[in-house]
């Protein structure tokens, strides 16, 4: 049995990766079942080799900043609001989402017509 997406890698609702996760999670899932012709023991451990540096990656865009997007005061809110609103026009806060795009691009996907064995 796997699991797949959230269920598979927790990731923080902070990271906002949780649907990125569980769709390349299934694809890659059936890409490889497909090349092992439905083999799971052959499978399972090509698609972890796959997935964890991927995994990893997204789990860690969260190392810190809860307190920032969650925070606990009306003061803190306020401050979290404002800065969300100047984000776009900042280029220095602009860029904090290069980490975000670096996770969610840190995968490569089987081409599943290989792994099916019908390749064009």
């Amino acid at each position: 049995m796997a699991l797949l997406g959230d269920a598979a890698h927790c990731p923080s609702p902070l990271s906002g990766q949780g649907t990125s996760l569980a769709l390349v999670d299934a694809y890659v899932l059936a890409c490889e079942l497909a090349a092992a012709d439905g083999d799971h023991r052959a499978a399972l451990p090509r698609y972890e080799a796959r997935m964890r540096p991927y995994v990893a990656q997204n789990q860690a865009l969260v190392s810190s900043g809860g307190g920032f997007l969650l925070p606990t005061t009306r003061t803190r809110l306020w401050l979290r609001d404002q800065m969300l609103r100047l984000a776009a026009r900042l280029p220095v806060l602009s860029r904090l989402g290069s980490g975000i795009q670096r996770a969610a691009n840190a995968v490569e996907l089987p081409d599943h017509r290989v792994a099916a064995g019908r390749a064009t």
